[in-house]
């Protein structure tokens, strides 16, 4: 029989669930960061947020025909934007708050991210890819142990 956890990760789509068990309640608190709901469009890979973070992340998607931008918010604020450009072959990845975290864009391949620099800060990397084939993309808000990434979407080469 499948546990609950592992029913609920599976619903959410997240890829990994880390799961730590405490001898008791006060065991948890006093060692473990609160861990950040998932906000609607979004799957928490790994949750260990630290307790300074401003907030949980929320994702939007705006796609037109060549280009997919998922837009990631923490309490209403634009902190960053992951990209798809079909015509370049391109994953972008913008930060554009100065909060610790940073921003990474992923698609089946390759990745950019803006860890290790001051933001604003823009990172690109193409792909080579087949043209009119379906990928994904997905936006995460990283930063020294957690990982809250989008959903997946759709996008073409």
């Amino acid at each position: 029989m499948t546990s609950i956890l592992a029913r609920t990760a599976a619903a959410a789509g997240a890829a990994t669930i880390t799961a730590t068990l405490f001898a008791s309640p006060a065991a948890a608190d006093a060692t473990v960061p609160p861990a950040p709901k998932a906000a609607a469009g979004a799957a928490v890979v790994r949750a260990a947020m630290p307790s300074q973070a401003a907030g949980v992340p929320k994702f939007r998607v705006e796609t037109n025909s060549q280009t997919t931008i998922v837009t990631v918010t923490v309490n209403g604020h634009v902190v960053g934007r992951g990209e798809w450009d079909d015509p370049s072959n391109q994953v972008i990845a913008r930060d554009y708050a100065r909060d610790g975290a940073y921003i990474q864009a992923e698609v089946e391949g390759p990745r950019a991210s803006t860890k290790g620099h001051q933001a604003p800060y823009t990172a690109k990397e193409r792909g080579a890819f087949r043209e009119d084939i379906p990928i994904t993309l997905s936006a995460c808000y990283m930063g020294n142990g957690y990982k809250i990434c989008s959903l997946p979407y759709r996008v073409y080469s």
